[in-house]
């Protein structure tokens, strides 16, 4: 942001008050976030697909020639987290090198030659190949989609544009589930090849953003994109302030010494959206949600509930798209901070209801069967609405635009490597401990989380890059 005179106007820690599109016309900008966001659904089949293929491929008739055995799941499915977690760094570096389009035209690439191996063969060898792919573009698909939209969005869209790729995750993983167990496997992964294929040429057909365009010098372009946007004439005094804007900032960015941690660490502003990124991310991806989402089945099994499983595939992903839809459509009116800490609370009491209801049987109590499946429908409702799309826009809003992709990239790593976590000691301590301890703990996890983000964590609704910086410092 520049004053009268044309000067860098700072935040209070002297670094510079950057540039938001400016709001007019935000349907291209809803139209221009979809083609980002359909990797996002890409990403959606792509872990929904594991669930309904065991059968087939552990079936009598499956397409590997013979049926697989645990082992060789075990390994097709645990391969995605893996590699995820040393990918993700690896994008952002893309992301700020190459650009943020140009990234997720590649984790679009890299989505469809996942379906492309497994279309060519269902080798277990050849769908563990699949998988590393699949894990490669799921490093990326949340450290250059989040990246894309912020950049590309006005402050009172940007948290709805965000949570909208949350549903249509949902709605992939969904739609997935709907069609796997009904369709040939290969006539499956014909439907879904196309998906990312396409999304490659629309990638291509949409613009940069504007504040990397103008990092590397491409100012007419950064107009023409702005006005695009926001449906102006790319002479427009409004357009013009904004390239001026981020031109200001860019050349104040230029002056300092290159990027690293250690000169990020040492501007208070970021220092503080670093800790405060780390809380939400942990709070993400160490809720029990992850661990749910995975072993519904035997929660509710354990509980001695019988469901059908085509009945309970469905229901998961479908309530979690009711949760996005609630979050896309007031986390613009009611804010960050109040959706998180509610989604929080109604997320944690489910889970410490589910650990008394483990124990209960034990003591020759019995309980009602729609119980433990109302807490599972309750927690993965308050995944969707709060605990998954909050941290995501939060991480998008508090950092500028020279260590975003940086510290995205460390984000999504750490939070893919909490999942893997999850996932590995669930089992373990399920056993020795009883599976209501992992419960408690998880409600703990929660409650805790929802206490700290009332006292500590700042509201980022509809405000500047500039403003939530000065609030930071003033903390």
């Amino acid at each position: 942001m520049t004053d009268d005179d044309g000067k860098v106007v700072k935040t209070s820690d002297g670094t510079p008050k950057t540039c938001e599109c400016v709001t007019e016309n935000k349907s291209k900008q809803w139209l221009t976030g979809l083609v980002a966001d359909i990797t996002i659904f890409t990403y959606g089949m792509q872990t929904g697909w594991m669930s309904p293929s065991i059968q087939v491929l552990q079936g009598p008739n499956s397409p590997s020639g013979y049926p697989l055995s645990d082992y060789e799941i075990s390994w097709i499915a645990g391969t995605v987290t893996i590699v995820a977690v040393f990918f993700c760094l690896g994008f952002s570096v893309v992301c700020d090198r190459y650009g943020r389009r140009m990234s997720l035209v590649l984790v679009a690439v890299t989505q469809a030659i996942g379906w492309i191996i497994k279309l060519i063969s269902a080798n277990p060898v050849c769908l563990i190949v699949s998988q590393v792919f699949v894990g490669i573009a799921s490093a990326g698909v949340y450290t250059c989609a989040p990246l894309y939209i912020k950049e590309i969005s006005s402050d009172s869209i940007r948290g709805s544009m965000a949570s909208a790729g949350i549903v249509l995750q949902s709605v992939g993983t969904l739609i997935m589930f709907g069609i796997a167990p009904h369709l040939e496997y290969h006539t499956v992964l014909w439907l879904v090849t196309w998906i990312p294929v396409v999304n490659v040429l629309l990638l291509l057909k949409i613009p940069e953003t504007p504040p990397y365009l103008v990092k590397r010098g491409k100012i007419d372009e950064a107009r023409t994109t702005i006005a695009s946007l926001v449906g102006l004439e790319p002479d427009s005094k409004s357009v013009n302030a904004s390239v001026e804007c981020l031109t200001k900032a860019q050349e104040y960015f230029d002056t300092l010494p290159k990027i690293s941690l250690k000169r990020a660490f040492a501007d208070k502003a970021t220092r503080r959206a670093f800790y405060i990124g780390l809380f939400v991310v942990s709070l993400l991806d160490f809720g029990g949600n992850f661990v749910i989402s995975i072993y519904a089945s035997v929660i509710i099994k354990n509980s001695g509930v019988t469901v059908r499983p085509e009945l309970q595939a469905l229901s998961l992903p479908a309530i979690m798209i009711i949760g996005s839809l609630v979050s896309t459509v007031t986390v613009e009116k009611y804010g960050r901070k109040p959706l998180l800490i509610s989604s929080l609370i109604i997320n944690g009491l489910p889970m410490a209801i589910l650990g008394i209801l483990l124990i209960l049987p034990t003591y020759g109590f019995e309980i009602a069967q729609w119980i433990p499946v109302l807490c599972v429908i309750i927690t993965v409702f308050a995944y969707g609405a709060g605990v998954l799309p909050i941290p995501y826009i939060i991480l998008m809003e508090i950092f500028n635009f020279e260590v975003r992709a940086m510290v995205f990239g460390f984000y999504v790593t750490y939070g893919w490597f909490l999942c893997f976590l999850q996932t590995i000691i669930f089992t373990p301590i399920s056993q020795a401990l009883g599976m209501h301890v992992i419960f408690f703990l998880f409600s703990a996890v929660n409650i805790i989380s929802a206490i700290c983000c009332a006292i500590w964590l700042p509201e980022t609704k509809g405000k500047s890059l500039e403003k939530i910086q000065d609030e930071l410092c003033a903390r």
